[in-house]
């Protein structure tokens, strides 16, 4: 079980995974406003990746509803 990050071709990389139980414990949301956001989920990741932070925080970007896709999340994890 993991959660997927996809991008349609050409995007560099297509696919990005990580397992449940790599991910951290508490999910992290920071809000761009009207509900969005981005929900950040797993750390130690290369910064060289597009959907992590300057710390290698991977996360969900830009999402609409944020925080109903943090309570979905954490939902499959258990």
């Amino acid at each position: 079980r993991r959660a997927l990050i996809v991008r349609r071709p050409p995007a560099r990389p297509p696919l990005v995974k990580c397992r449940f139980d790599a991910m951290d414990k508490k999910l992290e949301i920071l809000e761009t406003g009207s509900g969005a956001g981005h929900l950040y989920f797993a750390s130690g990741w290369s910064t060289k990746i597009r959907d992590t932070d300057y710390t290698g925080k991977l996360a969900f970007r830009d999402v609409g509803k944020v925080h109903e896709v943090a309570k979905i999340l954490e939902k499959a994890r258990r």
